[in-house]
């Protein structure tokens, strides 16, 4: 990555309030994304990817808070940002696509109403101009009779359909970066397909990065350059897709690898990860140890660095990175 990065993230630190403390969920995390890039954010239920994607636009919930990090946008630091800044950054210049359209589309408001007013609200556009543009949008995320779909309510249209509208809202202001939590998880597969193919031509098209939070490893290997996989917190291992992929250096990622189905595999039965996953990023040591049939006493007790300096096993030679002990190439 460049020093002029689009996004930069440093030593993010996110805790959450439970109780009286304030439990850490995301720790130490720092990515890059250029003009165009595309990075995915994979790892189990819980592991803080959600969490990331939020804190990135500062749309954390009220138990969250940035507790130390920057999260460097265009040269401003969104972590310290006012609300007046942050409000004409969300939606302007970054755009969101949340995981369920029911959650985040007004269910009163015909679609074509609510993606005019996005244009609105980061433009001058008249009330006239702004229907105009939303049927534009609708049309580039190949929409059907944008005419007749526009007036028609959310729970009116298909998963797909509706999800396509809140891709159109977000892209609505010319962003350059875009954020997907989850963007496919309630659709079929046919579907799920298409809106992955109309993501990654709208993003050849406008020239988007692309922040990706997903669970599937397929999904990311069909429309990321780069993956960071989290665990508890915290990335376990980063690089590009195919070098991940192809040799993991850390046995969380092995594990994900091999849970997962893999239709070039006739007849090898996908494997669950043992163990349940850490609760909070303040574990100490590698907070997979208890689950990693290569832990040791080491791994049990220092943290290792993302660099994988500890164990001069990984020089990070290409961008690959893994925070382990003992870190080997091999699915």
């Amino acid at each position: 990555m460049t020093g002029s990065a689009l996004l930069s993230v440093r030593d993010l630190c996110v805790t959450m309030r439970q109780g009286r403390a304030a439990v850490p969920v995301v720790q130490d995390l720092s990515i890059d994304l250029d003009t165009g890039d595309a990075l995915g954010l994979v790892g189990e239920s819980g592991s803080g990817k959600t969490t990331t994607l939020r804190a990135i636009v500062r749309l954390l919930p009220a138990a969250g808070r940035i507790r130390d990090g920057q999260v460097m946008f265009g040269g401003q630091d969104l972590a310290r940002a006012s609300s007046r800044e942050l409000r004409a950054i969300r939606g302007g210049q970054i755009g969101v696509v949340w995981q369920d359209p029911l959650a985040v589309l007004d269910p009163v408001i015909g679609v074509g109403e609510q993606i005019a007013e996005t244009v609105r609200a980061h433009s001058r556009a008249s009330r006239s101009g702004a229907r105009a543009r939303a049927q534009a949008l609708m049309r580039q995320v190949e929409l059907p009779d944008v005419g007749q779909t526009g007036r028609r309510y959310p729970h009116e249209l298909s998963g797909g359909q509706r999800q396509r509208v809140v891709i159109a809202s977000a892209i609505a202001a010319g962003p350059r970066l875009l954020l997907a939590d989850e963007p496919t998880t309630a659709l079929d597969v046919t579907v799920q397909e298409q809106v992955l193919m109309l993501l990654a031509r709208l993003r050849a098209e406008l020239g988007l990065a692309l922040l990706l939070v997903t669970h599937d490893l397929a999904v990311v290997a069909q429309t990321c350059d780069r993956v960071a996989v989290m665990y508890a917190g915290r990335i376990a291992e980063t690089g590009t897709v195919a070098s991940v992929f192809g040799a993991p250096r850390h046995h969380y990622t092995r594990g994900l690898l091999r849970a997962a189905p893999r239709i070039d595999r006739p007849g090898v039965l996908p494997e669950g990860i043992a163990g349940t996953p850490a609760a909070s990023a303040a574990a100490r040591g590698c907070a997979f140890a208890p689950r990693c049939p290569a832990a040791d006493d080491v791994c049990r007790t220092v943290t290792p660095a993302l660099s994988g300096a500890l164990s001069g096993a990984l020089s990070g030679a290409g961008g690959h990175l893994a925070a382990c002990h003992h870190p080997g190439s091999g699915s």
